[in-house]
């Protein structure tokens, strides 16, 4: 018995060392391999934020040809009387659920990146009745009428019959539905958003209309899972960007309104280059935090000791860094003043530093 013992063979095993050694080659592994697989993700995030950008760009020229609208309007289209201190962006819209309904539009806030979607499929995704009809006084009737014998009376634009049959004539939609990333803003509010460090709800601030029309609005995410926002040129404007702190409003090319919702409306005063985020209760307010849990660039910079945008180029690159106007300014153009894209729309995606405004952002224009 001894002998059968003695004669079995001991397998060799790590000792302590080895395995302590063989731990942290592992480890210097990861370290060495982790921001590699970071940044070919962040690539094909960047790639597919691209993609998406053609396909909407596609989308906008199929739409113009189709419908003989210019390009989709930006939300100051709404109201292009208001200061300031009034502007939320608003249109009178109940986009629609299949079938009708009775009852008073809602104004709910509606922004260029809700707009865009809407143009490019519809705000029930049946395809788009394009702008035309909009009232002249910037009111957007959707799906609410009188009716009388089953037959509408001015029929909104997402008007649907007893048969869920679009009243007005509907074109595309201008992009695969099924290949696109869409989030309501319910979703997107509930899933994604953060508490704002002013201890806000989830909710973007200044939403109007009751919280189940705000749901309803939607828009086209990025590569990354956020919205992309939209701006239209006013062409012809003579200056670069609006101008909302005067009686009368003065248009510029861009609005940096039109998707404040989502950036916020931070100002920054001469000889800082950091801004003040306000609350609505001065007619300003901070924009959505996607994560990063800091304000988005996209700021308002202003002369000193008003609150009138500055469209000095001086100003703009050395005090005013982080601004919308920076932001858009060509500044390969030296002869004149000119935003890019002065014919056409922005598109902009924040990133994957979920801020609008820096330099990581993706865009259909050079920075």
């Amino acid at each position: 018995m001894r002998n059968r013992l003695s004669s079995r063979r001991v397998l060799p095993a790590f000792t302590l060392v080895e395995l302590l050694v063989v731990i942290g080659i592992i480890g210097i592994l990861v370290a060495i391999l982790l921001p590699s697989i970071h940044a070919v993700r962040t690539s094909a995030r960047n790639a597919e934020t691209t993609a998406v950008f053609n396909a909407i760009s596609g989308g906008l020229e199929t739409y113009r040809n189709a419908t003989g609208d210019p390009y989709p309007p930006s939300a100051s289209d709404a109201d292009p009387t208001a200061n300031v201190n009034e502007f939320k962006g608003n249109w009178t819209a109940n986009p629609t659920v299949p079938g009708s309904s009775m009852g008073t539009p809602t104004p709910i806030s509606i922004t260029g990146a809700n707009l865009l979607l809407w143009a490019l499929a519809g705000a029930d995704f049946l395809g788009t009745p394009g702008f035309k009809d909009i009232n002249n006084d910037g009111l957007w009737w959707n799906d609410t009428h009188m009716e009388m014998n089953d037959t509408p009376i001015n029929p909104g634009l997402y008007d649907l019959n007893s048969q869920a049959q679009p009243l007005h004539k509907r074109y595309g939609p201008f992009i695969d539905i099924g290949k696109t990333k869409i989030a309501k803003m319910q979703d997107f509010a509930l899933d994604t958003l953060k508490p704002k460090k002013t201890d806000r709800s989830s909710y973007p601030p200044g939403h109007h209309g009751s919280a189940s029309n705000y749901d309803k609005t939607s828009f086209v995410l990025d590569g990354f899972g956020y919205p992309i926002l939209y701006y239209r040129a006013r062409v012809g404007a003579s200056s670069i960007v609006t101008d909302r702190t005067a009686a009368t409003v003065k248009f510029g090319v861009y609005d940096q309104a039109d998707n404040r919702l989502y950036t916020g409306e931070q100002i920054k005063n001469a000889g800082s280059d950091s801004g003040t985020a306000r609350d609505e209760g001065d007619g300003l307010l901070a924009g959505m935090d996607l994560g990063s849990g800091n304000d988005h660039k996209l700021y308002l910079p202003t002369n000193p000791g008003t609150m009138t945008p500055t469209t000095d180029l001086a100003d703009v690159n050395n005090t005013f860094k982080s601004t919308f106007v920076r932001y858009i300014w060509d500044q390969k153009i030296t002869v004149r003043n000119e935003p890019v894209n002065k014919d056409s729309y922005i598109l902009i995606s924040p990133g994957p530093d979920a801020l609008w405004g820096t330099d990581d952002d993706v865009t259909n224009f050079k920075k």
